[in-house]
């Protein structure tokens, strides 16, 4: 008899929970389980047994056991996001590929998608195709051990176009494409729908010929996609329960939203940038809209109105003016920054070469190139920082701000921008070859006092403070 267990929250967009060890889900010798939150039923075909290990798992034999829940029409992704969740163990004994769930996507080549370990390699694969099936495959995999007990999460994300595996609450390690390399992105923009007739099967593919040796202790599937720290926590919540130990937390777990109306954060006094020669600002944002203009950050002076000022306008192009000098400018392409989408936005200055090369814009890991132009700049001493709206307060930005580093000693070379990418998921500064002088997590370290939000330099010394942000200000919205 199975025991009574939790699950995590966001429970309105879970559509399937199964867990051998709640009675509620699974009585010892039935050969039916049910779903903890809905009326779907699961057919334990061909003797599949129930074992007490850890307080219950299904045991798969590896030759004809399965878990059969029908044609579940929710559990094609279809045109939306949409994840799976397993609890498993691979039997020791294991001499071929296993099957852990699949709907569809018997093979590389059909509509549908599926959850696997090859014996062969030692590797465990996610893997989707859309409805070009030969056309539209991705996937990631990883290699695991046989006789041990893991979490994986697959994820189809339709924001980003991208199909991600997580082992043990981490995608740290997972790699792109198939093992054999017949195809080798992970990318499934462009795909058309996930979408196939086929049993929602666990255990087993369509073809019935690669039944899974091993256990199935619990499984959920989302109609949305997880965030790694969603995916995380989720892990924390049962790992526990079968003796897994977590991994680190992942490096970024937030983000600050501003709604374009009022929000925007500021620190007071600001040096960093006092007489700079060189310097460098990093940071990531994703817009909600782009409608007017709207400023990423802007320093002031005791002098004149400005050290800095960097925002985008209506177009997508982002512009950066230095020292008060409406002629001392660069401007990205026109389009750099979209609606909707994390962008990794960097801009230098490097003051002793020359005028047209000084000032620079990096968008995602590359120089964008503009117009750019630079007379003279005597940068004066600082007195508010402001991020998500100039200094007025106006032009506020509508969307999430993450992750904002300022350097007012050093001009970020290609490679040391190509590394704070990484590819589209932050870089923890604390590994760093230059550290900045300051550095905005926005969030993680956060606190609320009832009114605002308190934003912790982690380097230096400079706290922003929230304006008009409302608690739900911090989201979980981050870049990876």
């Amino acid at each position: 008899m199975g025991t009574t267990s939790g699950y995590i929250t966001r429970n309105q967009d879970l559509i399937i929970n199964m867990d051998a060890a709640n009675s509620r889900s699974y009585t010892s010798g039935s050969t039916t389980c049910e779903c903890l939150i809905s009326t779907v039923e699961g057919v334990l075909e061909n003797g599949t047994s129930f074992s007490p290990e850890y307080k219950g798992g299904w045991t798969f034999d590896g030759t004809n056991d399965y878990l059969n829940l029908g044609d579940r029409v929710n559990i094609n992704p279809e045109l939306d996001s949409f994840t799976c969740n397993v609890f498993f163990k691979i039997d020791p004994s294991s001499n071929d590929s296993n099957i852990i769930a699949s709907k569809g996507n018997g093979s590389s080549g059909f509509i549908g998608w599926l959850i696997y370990y090859s014996n062969v390699n030692g590797v465990l694969t996610v893997r989707c195709n859309g409805n070009n099936t030969i056309s539209q495959r991705a996937a990631q995999h990883i290699s695991i051990n046989k006789g041990q007990n893991y979490m994986v999460t697959m994820v189809i994300n339709r924001t980003d176009n991208t199909i991600k595996g997580y082992l043990n609450g981490s995608n740290v390690g997972w790699l792109d494409g198939n093992y054999s390399q017949a195809f080798t992105g992970n990318s499934i923009s462009g795909f058309g729908s996930i979408t196939n007739s086929d049993d929602f099967l666990i255990g087993e593919r369509p073809q019935l010929n690669l039944p899974m040796i091993g256990t199935i202790y619990l499984f959920q599937t989302y109609n949305f996609a997880l965030s790694e720290a969603q995916v995380y926590r989720n892990f924390r919540f049962f790992g526990g329960r079968y003796d897994l130990s977590p991994p680190p937390p992942p490096f970024n777990l937030n983000s600050f939203l501003l709604d374009g109306t009022d929000d925007y954060m500021v620190t007071s006094p600001f040096s960093t940038l006092d007489g700079a020669t060189y310097l460098s600002m990093s940071f990531w944002v994703k817009l909600d809209s782009l409608s007017t203009t709207q400023y990423f950050i802007r320093s002031t002076e005791d002098v004149y109105s400005y050290q800095t000022a960097i925002y985008v306008t209506s177009t997508g192009m982002i512009q950066a003016n230095i020292a008060n000098n409406g002629a001392n400018f660069t401007r990205s392409a026109t389009g750099a920054i979209t609606v909707g989408n994390w962008h990794h936005v960097v801009v230098t200055l490097d003051n002793t070469i020359n005028r047209y090369l000084k000032l620079k814009i990096f968008v995602d890991g590359t120089q964008s190139v503009g117009v750019s132009n630079f007379y003279n700049a005597v940068i004066g001493n600082g007195v508010d920082l402001y991020i998500g709206s100039s200094d007025t307060p106006s032009f506020f930005l509508d969307g999430n701000m993450d992750e904002v580093s300022i350097w007012g000693n050093h001009t970020l070379t290609p490679s040391e921008i190509s590394t704070l990418y990484n590819n589209g998921t932050p870089t923890n500064l604390d590994d760093f070859s230059t550290p900045p002088q300051n550095w905005w997590r926005m969030g993680e370290d956060s606190t609320w006092d009832g009114s605002n939000w308190s934003i912790p330099d982690k380097i230096g010394s400079n706290t922003l403070n929230s304006v008009n942000m409302g608690f739900s200000g911090r989201t979980t919205d981050v870049p990876t």
